[in-house]
């Protein structure tokens, strides 16, 4: 990773291939999907796990294709307490509690927020974009008296990453995990691990809650983990997602009915809106949005082509996916995937 975090686009791709990717470029384009005006194109609705699993898949091809023998990225079972602590030490993606200013210890120690403004914006975000009629997502505030990459409404002011000490007190539980695997609909397994009714006690919620929380003596600076549109600026936001997609993929092996109906991910899609994080919210359902259907692109504005991710799912290599190119050609269920995940009592898989 800190490959990908010193060396420039055009150097990367001169030495690992086209597979190469700059730790910022995975911050943008989750910025630029978080900001979409239409609405969010990968939360706080039903592409929320499609979206996440296209992005995990580029980031492991950026990984392998500058170390082949990293087999795949690994996840952190972040209902798990042991998990949780083996993760989170020096030697992995640093300490639990590593506030700023001195920030993530260990291997990540001085791991630095890119600055921001509109020049650097549109000479090494923007031409990466797939869309020229969605100019107006500009994910950063050009105002910010940090000059940093983060979202307008955080008040942080560090260079370096860091995390804030949990102020709430709540501990991971199987339960949240396991529960999951019960939902009966896709749209029940997306309330159960997306969108929640008190912040930290939801799968999705929980991974941003351990990326850092507030300042408790200033609530309006966030960790950049709970940043949302800029969170993969934390070093462990894709172990942490890659939890969430596993989940996706053990539910559907309890709703094997559900294959035929592209595991009941719904032809129009889900939305809500999203509101500022305050413990005890409820989101609103609203009417669809372009985005978050079965059959729309997966955040058309910076999408994901067959050359991307490095598959041959289209007979134009630069087509974008749509969400149900996601459900039909990532799926371990039916081995669609070119993946699949390991577990505990598996010792063979990758």
């Amino acid at each position: 990773m800190w490959i990908m975090k010193n060396t420039s686009w055009e150097a990367g791709q001169a030495r690992y291939g086209t597979g190469f990717r700059t730790a910022g470029y995975f911050v943008g384009k989750h910025a630029v999907t978080t900001k979409d005006p239409r609405g969010d194109q990968g939360h706080f609705g039903s592409p929320f796990v499609t979206y996440h699993a296209l992005m995990i898949l580029e980031f492991e091809n950026c990984i392998r294709a500058i170390d082949p023998s990293i087999e795949a990225v690994p996840y952190v079972d972040h209902t798990d307490t042991d998990a949780i602590a083996d993760a989170f030490r020096p030697e992995r993606f640093g300490n639990l509690v590593s506030p700023p200013p001195v920030g993530l210890t260990g291997r990540f120690h001085d791991w630095e927020l890119p600055r921001m403004n509109v020049s650097i914006w549109e000479s090494e975000y923007e031409p990466f974009m797939n869309s020229t009629e969605i100019d107006s997502v500009k994910p950063y505030n050009p105002n910010t008296t940090s000059g940093l990459f983060l979202d307008a409404e955080n008040h942080y002011n560090h260079s370096v990453v860091g995390r804030y000490p949990d102020p709430t007190g709540i501990k991971p539980n199987p339960r949240w995990f396991d529960d999951c695997l019960t939902a009966e609909t896709y749209y029940d397994w997306l309330i159960c691990t997306h969108w929640w009714t008190y912040f930290p006690k939801r799968l999705h919620g929980y991974a941003h809650h351990l990326m850092g929380g507030r300042n408790v003596e200033d609530t309006r600076i966030s960790a950049p983990g709970l940043d949302v549109s800029v969170s993969p600026h934390d070093p462990i936001f894709m172990p942490l997602h890659a939890n969430l997609e596993r989940n996706w993929h053990i539910w559907k092996t309890k709703h094997p009915h559900l294959l035929s109906k592209y595991w009941g991910f719904n032809v129009q899609g889900y939305a809500t809106i999203p509101t500022p994080f305050s413990f005890g919210q409820v989101y609103e359902v609203i009417d669809p949005y372009e985005g978050v259907a079965l059959n729309d692109v997966v955040t058309s504005a910076w999408g994901f082509s067959d050359r991307q991710l490095q598959i041959d799912a289209h007979d134009d290599e630069d087509a974008l996916w749509t969400n149900a190119d996601v459900v039909c050609h990532l799926d371990t269920y039916s081995g669609t995937a070119p993946y699949r995940y390991a577990e505990r009592s598996d010792e063979t898989a990758p």
